[in-house]
């Protein structure tokens, strides 16, 4: 953080850190990274590490599907490949290393699936296309590798939109295998909201509105831990239709595009059992952003 504290304009540490490793902030630089040197590197070098920290994709959020597809449009089309993967990789490494300070002797997000995930989204990736593309084959590799349902010889739109609407709960959730996959097709199919799920969860951000729905991962296993899966797969129907009608509200001119939600006072009342399931929430926008009231 202390990159948004010397560079003017700059308000988040993803935006500081290319900053940092452009020409002109040698000096902000010397104080963040003392034993930093530029005669280190070669000029190539210097323009990977540019290139790959100028990328802001919020990686995590595309590994556990709460941002949409809209998010990927960051990433450049036809992109150096030494830049791509050294943005991956750094993503990557900044992901296992998230709890670093709980367990500084190995790594307690980098677990199984969530390394299946991560292998399925570089090589989506690295496949190419458009973000829309890149971000189907992410889903459509998770319902296969990780929860064992073949989707490459379906056609049918429809059927594929309930599938990776279903995929993207089974992310969102960080569900583990085929078997708990199944019971959130099976609850998926009692419930009487699955619609306005797959509408929600459908949108890309790219020709329609998407919101990218920040702690929604932990606002849904909070509910599920104290209510059940079907309590969750209803709150969030509930939620998405409440965010739709905030942002046609907020922002009644605009027809495409990605809008940011932030989910933490939910969450964290979902995670002590205190949300309160039959009230609808209700957002405001602050500073650019949706949070709850």
């Amino acid at each position: 953080m202390r990159a948004v504290n010397l560079i003017p304009g700059v308000d988040s540490h993803d935006k500081g850190l290319p900053r940092l490793f452009s020409e002109g902030y040698e000096s902000q630089l010397s104080q963040i990274l003392p034993t930093y040197n530029y005669q280190h590197f070669t000029r190539r070098q210097m323009e990977i590490i540019s290139g790959a920290s100028s990328i802001i994709v919020n990686w995590p959020g595309v590994l556990q599907a709460q941002t949409p597809a809209a998010s990927l449009s960051k990433i450049p089309q036809g992109l150096d490949p030494q830049i791509l993967e050294a943005f991956i990789t750094h993503a990557e490494a900044d992901i296992a290393g998230a709890a670093g300070h709980i367990n500084p002797h190995g790594s307690l997000t980098l677990n199984s699936p969530t390394f299946q995930s991560m292998r399925i989204l570089r090589e989506s990736v690295k496949q190419g296309g458009n973000p829309l593309t890149i971000y189907n084959n992410f889903l459509d590799g998770c319902a296969k590798e990780i929860y064992s349902l073949d989707v490459w010889d379906i056609s049918d739109t429809a059927t594929l939109g309930n599938i990776r609407a279903i995929t993207r709960v089974a992310n969102l959730l960080r569900t583990p295998n085929a078997e708990e996959f199944a019971r959130i097709v099976e609850t998926f199919s009692l419930i009487d909201c699955s619609e306005t799920i797959v509408k929600g969860l459908g949108s890309t951000g790219i020709d329609d509105r998407a919101p990218n729905l920040e702690f929604l991962p932990a606002l849904l296993i909070g509910i599920v831990r104290n209510h059940g899966l079907e309590a969750a797969l209803k709150y969030l129907a509930i939620l998405l239709e409440v965010l739709v009608k905030a942002d046609s509200d907020t922002n009644p001119n605009d027809k495409t595009g990605m809008y940011e939600v932030n989910l933490e006072r939910l969450a964290r009342q979902a995670q002590k059992n205190e949300l309160n399931l039959t009230q609808s929430p209700r957002f405001t926008l602050r500073r650019g952003i949706f949070i709850p009231l």
